[in-house]
């Protein structure tokens, strides 16, 4: 089950709410509980509680679903249906992560930008913030991951957000010592595709498969690549043995080295 989904299962045995503003108020409380991930506070609130409230309806729904495909019908339905939802903001995060997941990091950027744009007073702004971080850290913009994650530390030193922003710096600050004590680190390149799916298929075969994988971009010839890279090396050598091993074992027909400039 998904993170945050243990919060809302028994949704429809909640006690009935009899007016408008009784179901302001729990939507504006539940809302600030899922912000701050206090997670037995919400579930308390939702077994006591039911709301009529169909783009709620909606949100949770979205939460609920196991399959992310599903998720995403919900979310989608409820930002086009009801635009003005308290949980339009919550929806927008929800769609970045799952995108973040499938690797399609540039929809994830895209989302989080639109969550900042439309909803200035969203308790979200330093959690995008430090989403939009692992986006640019994910597509190789060490950078510009290393302003995000400061930009999520700037309201509060005691949040979550604020301790997952300072071990991705901590991240980036490290691998670049490495790279500077050690020089580029070599890869073996599996794959390289100009369909995205295609890629993310082939990265999952690997993943599931418990090797440590690395998904790129590049441009060749004006065509956007996307790049799938098995392990991390100091030295050509152990990276070609390791290609080598893999071939061996018939996981992998061929492969190329590859190096981080």
């Amino acid at each position: 089950m998904k993170p945050g989904h243990i919060i809302l299962i028994l949704i429809f045995g909640f006690s009935t709410l009899t007016s408008l503003s009784q179901a302001q108020t729990l939507e504006k409380e539940f809302r600030k509980l899922i912000a701050e991930g206090r997670t037995d506070e919400a579930r308390t609130l939702i077994l006591e509680t039911k709301s009529d409230s169909p783009d709620l309806c909606l949100f949770i729904q979205g939460m609920l679903s196991e399959d992310a495909d599903a998720s995403l019908k919900y979310y989608n339905q409820l930002l086009r249906e009801y635009p003005e939802s308290n949980f339009g903001d919550f929806t927008l995060m929800l769609k970045a992560q799952l995108a973040y997941a499938r690797g399609l990091y540039r929809s994830s950027l895209s989302l989080l930008e639109g969550l900042l744009e439309n909803y200035e007073e969203t308790p979200l702004r330093e959690k995008s913030n430090y989403w939009m971080g692992l986006c640019h850290q994910a597509l190789g913009k060490a950078d510009s991951a290393a302003i995000y994650f400061k930009r999520a530390q700037a309201n509060s030193q005691n949040s979550e957000t604020y301790s997952l922003a300072e071990s991705s710096l901590k991240t980036l600050r490290d691998t670049e010592n490495k790279s500077n004590e050690t020089g580029p680190l070599y890869h073996i390149q599996v794959g390289a595709f100009s369909v995205q799916d295609n890629a993310l298929n082939r990265k999952a075969f690997f993943e599931r498969r418990g090797y440590k994988v690395t998904f790129s971009q590049k441009t060749r010839n004006g065509t956007l690549l996307y790049l799938v890279w098995l392990g991390s090396f100091n030295t050509r050598d152990e990276a070609r043995a390791f290609g080598e091993s893999l071939k061996r074992k018939a996981i992998i027909k061929d492969y190329s080295l590859v190096s981080e400039q």
